[in-house]
Order: structure tokens, then sequence, then C-alpha cells
């Protein structure tokens, strides 16, 4: 019965509380992606990256004009970034430029940069490994794994990413 009664008296309190936390959360997450942006090399214009992302060691990370980092996208740059121009970037991503190497895994890394091309769209979940090179104009299926070369007017997809099939840039 008490707990009915406080129950029935602090409710709209707790309203208030769950409206200022919504509207909070978004505002300290955009905050912090600005601050990691703030310490990007090279910044073109129209770049949009959106809640829950994740920028680590930023002031390796170079991004081209007109791109878009979805929600949750992570990007590790320890290695080096580099985003060219008209790139999409799913939500859930995954972008990492370190592994772990060696009989040891803990504290043995290695850093390989990854290059991005230009008109790239890389689906939701994907994961692009250390030392990934993605031509231009290329797709990425969702949830797919990339290594190595990314050769550039195709789709790709898979784990491990494979080429699905030829694009032609009017397509």
């Amino acid at each position: 019965m008490i707990s009915n009664f406080l129950h029935h008296i602090l409710r709209p309190f707790n309203i208030i509380l769950a409206r200022l936390v919504n509207h909070a959360l978004p505002l300290a997450d955009q905050l912090r992606i600005n601050a990691s942006l703030d310490l990007v090399q090279r910044k073109g214009t129209m770049i949009t990256i959106r809640s829950g992302s994740t920028l680590k060691n930023a002031s390796e990370l170079s991004i081209g004009n007109r791109v878009l980092i979805n929600h949750h996208v992570q990007i590790n740059a320890a290695g080096g970034v580099n985003i060219g121009n008209d790139v999409v970037i799913g939500a859930g991503c995954i972008i990492s430029t370190v592994n772990h190497c060696g009989p040891c895994f803990f504290g043995n890394t290695s850093r390989h940069p990854i290059t991005i091309g230009n008109n790239v769209w890389i689906g939701a979940g994907a994961i692009l490994t250390p030392g990934t090179v993605i031509g231009n104009n290329v797709i990425i299926a969702a949830g797919a794994v990339t290594t190595g070369h990314i050769s550039g007017n195709a789709l790709w997809g898979g784990v491990p990413a494979k080429r699905i099939k030829s694009l032609s840039v009017n397509q």
C-alpha cells in the first residue's frame, strides 16, 4: 500500500527525470563526438557522425567530403585511417587498424593503416581489418569482413569478403 502511494506520488518526477536523461544523453554523446572530431587530422565538409559512434586515436584519422558515419560505428585509427569522399559507413561497423600478434596476446599488437576510397558504401556490421585498402566505387555488403586489397568498381561480401560482381559507375 505504501509502495503504491509512493509510486503514485513519484511518478510525475520519474517522467520528468526520464525526459531529462533522454535529452541529455544524445547531447553528451554529440559533445563527445565533436571533441573527437576536433582531433581529426584532415576534415572535409559535410561530415555526419551519428550517435554511439567512437573515434579512438582520432589524430590518426583523415575524413574527406560528404561522409556519413552511422550509429554505433567504432573506428580505432591508431595505425592511420584515411576515408575518401562520398563515403557511407553503415551502423555497427568496426574499422580497426590494430591487431593482436605473437605468442602472448596481451600487449603484443601490430598496426596497419586502412584506406577507404571515394564513392564507397560500407554496409551495416561490416568489419574492416588492419591493412585493408578499399578502391573507388565499391559496395561492401552488410556483415562482410574485409582483408587486404579490395579492388574498385565492385560489390564485395562474405567472410572473408570476396568480389561478388563488377559495378559500373552508372549503377
